[in-house]
């Protein structure tokens, strides 16, 4: 069974969530400034640290990680430095095509999950934005759905 096939249908059984490869997450991981750096460590929480990046299976373990430079954005901002990034923009993950869901007449493509410091592409999904009481049912369901399936990176 290919590895993204794997996968997806780990997040299927275990999270209920179909069509995920992986779920992503950022972390300021804090430092001691370097001597000589000035500011350069220096981020937006006020603080001087780098950037890792994970991205995790169903079952709580990383299938990828990466150290960021220093970076003044959140885990979002640093996320488009790493080489993997680069490799979704452009295709090169070799994830499966999109396929259609059971009962459903548009394609669905396969996805990287992220909170909302990650932009928003067509293989990664992140949560509907400004999400309050007043929010729809589907929106309260969708943002329920993804945050739930992010405790699998959240967790590590």
């Amino acid at each position: 069974m290919p590895k993204w096939v794997k996968i997806a249908h780990g997040f299927a059984s275990k999270w209920n969530f179909v069509h995920c490869t992986g779920t992503m997450d950022g972390k300021h991981v804090q430092i001691l400034a370097l001597e000589n750096s000035s500011s350069m460590y220096y981020n937006y929480i006020v603080t001087f640290s780098i950037v890792l990046l994970a991205i995790a299976y169903a079952h709580c373990k990383v299938i990828y990680a990466d150290v960021a430079c220093q970076d003044l954005f959140p885990d979002g901002g640093a996320f488009k430095h790493i080489s993997f990034s680069k490799r979704i923009e452009h295709n090169n993950v070799h994830l499966l095509p999109a396929e259609t869901l059971p009962g459903k007449p548009l394609a669905v493509p396969f996805v990287f999950v992220a909170n909302d410091a990650f932009a928003l592409s067509v293989n990664i999904m992140k949560p509907y934005a400004g999400h309050s009481p007043g929010s729809s049912l589907l929106v309260r369901i969708s943002n329920y759905s993804l945050s739930r399936v992010c405790r699998a990176v959240e967790n590590i």
